[in-house]
């Protein structure tokens, strides 16, 4: 589960900090035009010699590591227009790998300073589907990969083919932070009071065959990040009404099973696929890991922890690239760019 959440909650002064920086780029994304109504965004098609021969091949290297595959990627440098630190630029651009199929197929996010460039599916023979979504904030693949679902600056839902660049709108929401698929192939979005103004937020189940959403939880908060365990049930990463950030776990009708205190400064929560093993970061103070049974401890410096789907690593962005930790605190690999993924992090296999 992708937790990155400073972009969005009151009450935090880390995510708070990052509001200007989020309307700013939906503002920018939006004046550059509209989308239109139809039902088809333009789209353009790269075969692996036409990508060599433009310079744009953006390579892919997967890497078999305890825990499952890592998938290293090589994204084209940003256009910088402000001067970030190199922390923040690192996570910049880690941000912009959105999602890696179990094929090792990626979908990489515009630039986030030139919103016109559109969202690029990146495929292992070096081929690439360019699709004119502008703004995108988060994709995940289906189960078959045959299709992903994307949501754009101004929170609709659009579901593209990842081959042919086809797309198709689904909702107008809004919707914003992370999306995820479950097992019975519906979507678990963050149904938002507002793309520009994102103060209220709600989880939803919505199904891609019907158009329609199911609000599963209610409770006073804004939600962060969500995604479906082995077992059915949903974990849910909240910032409740009155501080802190919680990780709730309910059943897949809404019930409420558990719910775990995190540090009140956590971001970037990451489970393991049967919800054991928890990782997140403290924004300047290096990545936590929370294991059942075990108490919380400081497993590393760096930001951005992603953990591996059988829990047993994390993979960490930081000193320039990015590591494979083990649950111990061990390194036991490093790669040396920060676009890397877990592939099908998000559980994206039947």
């Amino acid at each position: 589960m992708s937790g990155t959440h400073r972009l969005a909650a009151r009450g935090h002064p880390l995510l708070r900090s990052m509001v200007p920086i989020l309307i700013i780029v939906i503002v920018a994304t939006l004046s550059s035009g509209s989308l239109p109504a139809s039902t088809s965004l333009p789209a353009e098609l790269l075969t692996a010699t036409q990508a060599r021969a433009a310079g744009a091949v953006i390579p892919i290297t997967p890497h078999h590591e305890p825990g499952g595959t890592i998938v290293e990627v090589g994204v084209p440098a940003a256009r910088q227009v402000m001067a970030v630190s190199a922390q923040e630029q690192a996570r910049r651009d880690a941000m912009r790998l959105l999602a890696v199929g179990s094929a090792g197929s990626v979908v990489i996010r515009d630039l986030v300073d030139d919103p016109g460039s559109g969202l690029v599916v990146a495929h292992v023979d070096e081929s690439q589907t360019k699709i004119a979504l502008p703004g995108v904030t988060a994709a995940a693949f289906a189960a078959n990969e045959a299709w992903l679902a994307a949501i754009d600056a101004a929170g609709r839902l659009w579901k593209v083919n990842p081959t042919d660049g086809q797309t198709s709108r689904l909702a107008d929401g809004p919707y914003l932070g992370s999306l995820s698929f479950t097992t019975n192939g519906s979507l678990l979005l963050i149904d938002v009071s507002s793309a520009e103004a994102p103060y209220l937020s709600q989880l939803v189940r919505f199904s891609p065959e019907t158009a329609s959403s199911t609000p599963l939880m209610t409770d006073p908060g804004f939600v962060f990040s969500a995604r479906e365990l082995v077992d059915g049930s949903v974990a849910v990463v909240m910032h409740p009404f009155g501080g802190g950030v919680s990780l709730r776990r309910i059943s897949a009708s809404g019930a409420a099973i558990s719910q775990t205190p995190l540090d009140a400064k956590a971001i970037d929560v990451s489970l393991s696929d049967d919800g054991s093993s928890i990782a997140y970061a403290v924004f300047g103070d290096g990545v936590y890991l929370l294991g059942t049974g075990r108490p919380t401890r400081r497993l590393a410096d760096g930001d951005m922890p992603r953990i591996a789907p059988n829990g047993s690593s994390v993979l960490v962005l930081g000193g320039g690239g990015s590591a494979v930790v083990g649950s111990n605190g061990e390194e036991i690999a490093r790669f040396p760019v920060g676009t890397t993924g877990w592939a099908c992090g998000g559980r994206c296999e039947s």
